[in-house]
């Protein structure tokens, strides 16, 4: 895992990333990552990255500098549009790998897609009974819910079931052939179709999600915006990702903002005055209290009135937690939330890169007292996008001596 935050007003936008890469699916970390990045030599775009640090084997680092060397010195109007030109960069390059190796981690989805439902089946009546038709029964729901969903990831808009089974027959075969439950000569369409529906909608997060955070300025921008695209696999040309959070810095809307990425507890806790899961603690809490205390008065009173006593059990106490709930929660927000927004709105450039720097820090310190794996630790890389300064890199690391290799830096610029 890792942490990345953003720290956005009218003057620039402040970014941090930790170093910490987990190694394959061992609990080894490794404090030497790279996650931060300019976009453009020549514009004022960053982009940090999280999740996955591959896009189906090829480094991320590899493909931000190989697009870094394509767009030289072209510029754009609009944020929006640098992340358009990336996305595409990736199909026109067969999103850097093979056929082999697209088939291969779509095959790898589609065999997580089975455990997924097939764990889920698990959790069914009927399971128990008939488990193989507790899956039919489950990828029969999720093909209905999928298929009638209206956010379809736009690589997928055209993309017909006939076209997909004729790329991707092999592989679903295979994933059914591994199956106890399940075979292929009962059962293929239902699962295939279920995964068809599920492969195009856009919400999904899916296993092996790369993060994409994109900062900075379009030419046409005054203010600091931030993109968040996440993104699983690609293949045939059809990239498979979603937004996420999306933050425009304006003069009648949002004028300043934190927005923390992958692991998000510590600095949401300072954000908000409370850890995030305590909401659920609140909700909980006050629900069983108030569900004790109606009991208390239905049998108070039922002694007298059994028809009084029987409204009261039928009261619905849920919107009395939800009022609850709300009501701390916007108390919250006005007491720590807002005066903390106001005053980044304030900060200069140094203190918003002390704030990115120390909320990527003070979540390692977090994770490090806890008896859970360090996935946040390293060195802080931080950066500054100005409109008039671009690019400016507050702190980073090098797994070089900068003194000894005065040549990197020569044709870094003459690039």
């Amino acid at each position: 895992m890792t942490t990345i935050v953003g720290v956005l007003n009218k003057r620039a936008v402040a970014i941090a990333a930790d170093s910490a890469v987990t190694v394959g699916d061992t609990h080894k970390v490794m404090n030497t990552g790279n996650k931060l990045f300019s976009l453009s030599k020549f514009a004022p775009v960053g982009i940090a990255i999280y999740g996955n640090a591959s896009l189906m084997d090829t480094p991320w680092e590899v493909i931000i500098k190989s697009y870094r060397r394509f767009l030289n010195r072209k510029k754009y109007n609009y944020l929006q549009e640098y992340v358009d030109d990336f996305l595409q960069f990736l199909r026109n390059h067969e999103f850097f790998s093979s056929s082999i190796i697209q088939k291969r981690h779509l095959s790898l989805q589609i065999d997580t897609f089975y455990r997924i439902c097939e764990n889920k089946a698990k959790k069914r009546v009927n399971y128990s009974i008939n488990p193989t038709q507790a899956i039919i029964d489950e990828l029969t729901e999720c093909m209905n819910s999928n298929q009638s969903s209206n956010d379809i990831i736009q690589d997928f808009l055209e993309y017909d079931y006939s076209s997909f089974i004729a790329y991707a027959k092999d592989e679903i075969e295979a994933v059914l052939k591994k199956s106890k439950l399940l075979s292929v000569s009962d059962h293929f369409d239902i699962f295939a179709q279920s995964y068809f529906y599920y492969l195009r909608v856009s919400p999904i997060s899916r296993s092996g999600e790369s993060g994409l955070v994109f900062v900075g300025y379009g030419e046409e921008e005054i203010y600091p915006c931030l993109l968040n695209v996440i993104i699983a696999i690609g293949f045939e040309h059809k990239l498979q990702f979603r937004y996420g959070e999306k933050t425009n810095i304006t003069n009648e809307g949002v004028t300043a903002s934190i927005v923390p990425f992958a692991q998000v507890e510590t600095t949401q806790t300072i954000i908000r005055g409370i850890n995030p899961t305590f909401y659920e603690i609140i909700e909980n809490t006050s629900s069983n209290v108030l569900k004790s205390f109606q009991k208390m008065v239905s049998s108070t009173i039922r002694v007298n009135d059994a028809n009084l006593a029987d409204n009261v059990d039928k009261l619905d106490v849920s919107a009395l937690t939800k009022v609850f709930t709300n009501s701390a929660r916007n108390q919250f927000f006005e007491k720590y939330s807002r005066p903390l927004v106001n005053t980044i709105g304030l900060l200069g450039l140094s203190d918003m890169a002390n704030v990115a720097e120390s909320l990527v820090s003070l979540t390692s310190l977090v994770q490090r007292m806890s008896p859970k794996e360090e996935s946040v630790g390293g060195p802080v890389d931080v950066a500054v996008i100005s409109k008039g300064d671009g690019f400016i890199w507050i702190k980073r690391k090098h797994y070089f001596a900068p003194e000894l290799n005065s040549q990197f830096f020569n044709n870094y610029n003459n690039d």
